[in-house]
């Protein structure tokens, strides 16, 4: 099944990790499907329980409680609206895929000399 084919096949270019998740009520019959990273925060971090900031305590996690809907094609809308195992491929490179040359000239543009940089004082 799946975890073979993951086994004995090369991953694809710039698939670094293959994060699965399953639905809780998963069988060998569920569907599965590729599914992109939603931007979609489903838990919140809450505070550790403690009554002094020297105390030790542990971070722990709730549910967002105003989730929104999910994007079509995401992992999160695979899982709670359609009940599918999430196969999503990730990278290590979370380099924006924007246009590094433009965004560049924009926070330091080109023509500007180290002497030229503008006034600052307030």
């Amino acid at each position: 099944m799946f975890g073979e084919w993951l086994l004995n096949n090369p991953r694809p270019d710039d698939v670094d990790i293959l994060k699965v998740d399953l639905p809780l009520d998963v069988t060998f019959e569920t569907p599965w499907r590729v599914t992109r990273l939603s931007r979609r925060r489903v838990y919140w971090p809450t505070r550790p329980e403690r009554t002094a900031l020297e105390d030790v305590g542990r971070m722990g996690y709730g549910p967002n409680t105003e989730p929104g809907k999910p994007e079509p094609d995401s992992d999160i809308y695979a899982l709670d609206i359609d009940h599918c195992v999430a196969v999503t491929p990730m990278s290590l490179d979370m380099t924006s895929r924007t246009d590094l040359g433009r965004l560049q000239a924009l926070i330091v543009p080109i023509n500007m000399q180290p002497e030229e940089k503008p006034d600052t004082k307030v």
